[in-house]
């Protein structure tokens, strides 16, 4: 028998679904001519329509698996959110100059001048502070969020400005507010909105340092989401022939998977090794496309666009001279950030499969081992035991306790002998 959480994230899930649809089917099948541009769907639409069904499907799936998570649930709020974020602009379009004669159309227009700081304060403030089991860390963390109660009714007071549905009339509008849009450009605003953005990044860290390898395990997977989203940022910015593409859409969906993947999955991937080939394959992109656009854009603008041919050349020789020099030396960066100063876990096999090439005595390769184990896991101290009859014995240590551990232990057999 289903429970009653599934059918309320069920129910959630398939209205978020059609209006994911609805959105994306008014995008392709109406003229959008007409309609001036600011209340147009963009390229980016459709992309941002699948983004949300992405958020939407993983929030049910730990809504269901985990109903006393709420991170699932907070999730399925985000997609809602988002969903209807991008309908009350085209509907006003559309009711305005396709369709004349739509009920609401101002009316939910102004809405959204209220929705987005909402998915702002969903998505960057509360969902850090309770992953990945739902908890704030202490009462404390509330802090950050009644700090965004102060910013979106800060928000709200800036949305009764008259001009703050512009190009479109506010039905909303008071005279007496005009100029109160100008809230969401002063510094005050500015200063809280960062503040309690910050503290939910602040709340990652302090989680990460306080808790135990589980946990740690789940957020690394939030850490390689970001910084897949941010890489992907980075090309749309910096290359201007990806600039109108939906890179930002599609990389946001990278932290609902990754957020899915930490809360039921966590354990069946190494996300040490994605992170470290994110770093370093991310990073090169980055270097290459600023050598790219320094040389050919930055000189080209320069030397003439005669010449821009002969530099792409030039450029695409130099940077196949150095990539290998330069993954060598981001390896190296990205083993320190992932391992730290113990060593990946290739080094650790490799050392250990090269000493079992040499000739030593079975208690040096015990010894070598258990010291590899150690090094190779950043462990404090590594045991290895081995069985004889009944009972386990201890054969090698790579470090010593202080007190005289015990040398053997002795197994329990099915019947209890």
């Amino acid at each position: 028998m289903k429970s009653r959480s599934f059918y309320v994230a069920s129910g959630l899930w398939v209205l978020i679904v059609l209006l994911a649809i609805i959105q994306s089917a008014g995008t392709l099948a109406v003229d959008w001519h007409p309609v001036p541009d600011a209340l147009r769907p963009n390229g980016s639409t459709v992309a941002g329509a699948v983004t949300v069904v992405v958020m939407a499907t993983v929030g049910w799936l730990i809504a269901v698996r985990r109903p006393r998570n709420l991170v699932g649930w907070l999730m399925l709020s985000i997609a809602f959110t988002g969903a209807t974020l991008s309908i009350p602009g085209p509907y006003a379009g559309y009711a305005l100059y396709v369709q004349p004669g739509l009920p609401g159309a101002l009316w939910i227009y102004w809405l959204s001048q209220l929705t987005w700081l909402l998915l702002f304060g969903q998505l960057l403030v509360v969902l850090p502070l309770v992953f990945p089991d739902g908890k704030l860390l202490s009462r404390r963390w509330l802090i950050p969020i009644g700090l965004f109660g102060v910013i979106y009714l800060l928000g709200a007071i800036s949305a009764l400005d008259p001009a703050a549905t512009a190009p479109l009339p506010n039905p909303a509008g008071i005279r007496q507010l005009s100029g109160a849009v100008n809230i969401l450009n002063s510094p005050v605003f500015l200063i809280l909105f960062l503040a309690a953005c910050s503290s939910g990044l602040i709340s990652l860290v302090v989680r990460y340092r306080r808790g135990r390898e589980q946990e740690r395990e789940q957020l690394k997977w939030l850490l390689a989401a970001v910084i897949g989203f941010l890489l992907l940022f980075i090309v749309q910015l910096t290359v201007p022939p990806l600039s109108n593409a939906p890179l930002l859409a599609i990389g946001a969906g990278l932290p609902p998977i990754a957020i899915g993947i930490a809360v039921l999955r966590y354990r069946l991937y190494d996300i040490d090794l994605i992170i470290n080939k994110a770093l370093v394959y991310g990073g090169l992109a980055a270097i290459i496309t600023a050598i790219y656009v320094l040389v050919v854009v930055g000189i080209g603008a320069i030397v003439g666009n005669s010449r821009q041919f002969l530099l792409s050349i030039l450029t695409t020789a130099v940077i196949a001279l150095a990539f290998q020099p330069l993954r060598q030396r981001a390896q190296r960066l990205a083993n320190r950030l992932v391992y730290g100063k113990r060593a990946t876990p290739y080094e650790a096999l490799s050392e250990f499969s090269e000493h079992l090439s040499e000739t030593f005595s079975q208690e040096d390769i015990l010894d070598r081992m258990s010291r590899i184990l150690a090094h190779g896991t950043g462990a404090d101290r590594a045991e290895i035991w081995v069985r004889a009859g009944d009972r386990l014995l201890l054969a090698s240590s790579s470090a010593t306790l202080n007190g005289s551990p015990p040398a053997e232990l002795r197994m329990e057999t099915e019947t209890g002998e």
